[in-house]
């Protein structure tokens, strides 16, 4: 993800939405952020908790919105504050179920928890702040050391470790890309299948997984620009773009 640039971070705290609630277009940038970092963590989740980890990255990319439109009083302060304690118990949950790691927990909860403190101070702002305030990278280089073979494909962050499965050929994405790159071939291939189609493959990283999972592999396809959908629910069909 790039960082917004400064004159438009400038236009922003001046802006009727946002002049007087810098605090507050700092918590959306913040939950703007962490969104993006969900969307790299779910490519890594367990299958057995895929379906929960991806109804917390849907839940947080809400988050941003709830905040502008709080801040343009079409959304109050407890619905803001209530979907962050939500976010929050999730990943508490996905932890205990061993989603993710302890570590990437401790960091998630932790900016969340920052996050619920400045927005429910943001009624005592400071109009002393400029462009600069707002380059706000999730956290520390260091502090993320435990997430950082996910958060590495998040642009402005620098892996730091390796993940020893994927060291070893064997990790999560590995076998996600293995299995995007089957179903683009196929797509190619044909020109128009269905998710059922594709579900009938038999190769290894394909046979066996659910409806879901797939569904799951095509909205990534789509929002890559690789394929488009035509149709809906069990009628929908999938051709390259």
């Amino acid at each position: 993800m790039s960082e917004t640039p400064d004159n438009f971070h400038n236009f922003a705290i001046k802006s009727s939405l946002f002049k007087g609630r810098s605090d507050w277009y700092f918590c959306f940038l913040k939950a703007e952020r962490i969104a993006h970092v969900l969307v790299v963590l779910t490519k890594h989740a367990p299958e057995d908790v895929a379906d929960d980890f991806y109804t917390l990255r849907e839940q947080a990319a809400v988050l941003p919105g709830v905040i502008a439109n709080m801040v343009a009083d079409t959304a109050t302060m407890q619905e803001a504050l209530a979907l962050v304690f939500s976010l929050i118990s999730q990943t508490r949950l996905l932890t205990t179920r061993n989603g993710i790691t302890q570590d990437t927990s401790s960091i998630l909860i932790s900016e969340y928890q920052q996050l619920a403190q400045k927005l429910d101070a943001g009624a005592r702002l400071s109009p002393f702040v400029s462009a600069s305030d707002f380059s706000i990278p999730l956290s520390s280089a260091e502090t993320l050391a435990p997430m950082a073979s996910a958060l590495a494909e998040v642009r402005h962050l620098e892996p730091v470790i390796k993940d020893k499965k994927q060291e070893k050929g064997q990790g999560i994405f590995k076998g996600q890309q293995t299995r995007q790159a089957i179903i683009l071939a196929f797509i190619r291939e044909k020109l128009s299948v269905s998710i059922k189609d594709i579900c009938q493959l038999p190769d290894t990283e394909i046979r066996g997984c659910s409806e879901k999972t797939i569904q799951r592999e095509l909205a990534d396809l789509i929002r890559q620009g690789l394929i488009r959908k035509i149709g809906e629910r069990r009628w929908s069909q999938y051709t390259p773009a």
